[in-house]
């Protein structure tokens, strides 16, 4: 999904729609669960990402991750070391 992304506004509009399936969970276990299968997934793929898609997907990390903070933030606590093993 993400991969096929070539311009770069379909590649920020995928990276938003990834980050936005967060707010559809409205549960806080179940979005430090999406975060800890994402971060686990992203690493990975990553050493199999070559260096002229590294943007892109640096891009999709800080989507995402804002998006998590942003949510933390609103549900008022940043439980941080759960996601950290």
């Amino acid at each position: 999904m993400f991969w096929n992304t070539d311009k770069p506004v379909n590649q920020k509009l995928t990276a938003d729609d990834i980050a936005f399936k967060l707010e559809l969970f409205g549960n806080k276990n179940l979005i430090v669960d999406y975060i800890k299968c994402f971060l686990t997934e992203f690493g990975r793929k990553w050493p199999k990402i070559d260096f002229l898609r590294l943007d892109k997907y640096i891009m999709m990390l800080q989507t995402v991750l804002k998006k998590f903070f942003e949510l933390c933030l609103e549900i008022k606590t940043l439980e941080v070391s759960i996601i950290l093993p």
